[in-house]
C-alpha cells in the first residue's frame, strides 16, 4: 500500500532485563481497500494474503480471542484508547 502520512506513536522494551527488543510503534494512514488480496514482491516469489477489516470486526475478534499476538494487542489497544473518528 501507499502510505500517505506516517506518525511515531510510541516505542517500549517488551521485557525488561530479560530482552534487548525494542519495539517501535507507528500510525499510518493509507488508501484501503475492502476484502482481500494476494499481494507481495513477484521477483522474490511472495504470495501474502493481506485482510481489510472494519473497526467492528476487530473489536469482535479481540473479544472472541481470535487475536493473541502480543504485539497486535498492544498497539490495538492503543488505538482504541486514541482513535478519534472524523
Amino acid at each position: 500500500c501507499t502510505v500517505n502520512k506516517l506518525n511515531k506513536i510510541f516505542s517500549y522494551f517488551s521485557s525488561p532485563g530479560t530482552s534487548n527488543s525494542y519495539y517501535h510503534f507507528f500510525l499510518a494512514e493509507i488508501n484501503s481497500f475492502k476484502g482481500e488480496r494476494i499481494v507481495g514482491k513477484t521477483d522474490e516469489d511472495e504470495d501474502i494474503l493481506v485482510r481489510s477489516y472494519s473497526i467492528n470486526q476487530v473489536k469482535k475478534m479481540l473479544n472472541e480471542g481470535k487475536i493473541i499476538n502480543g504485539l497486535t494487542i498492544i498497539a490495538l489497544q492503543w488505538f482504541f484508547l486514541n482513535f478519534k473518528k472524523n
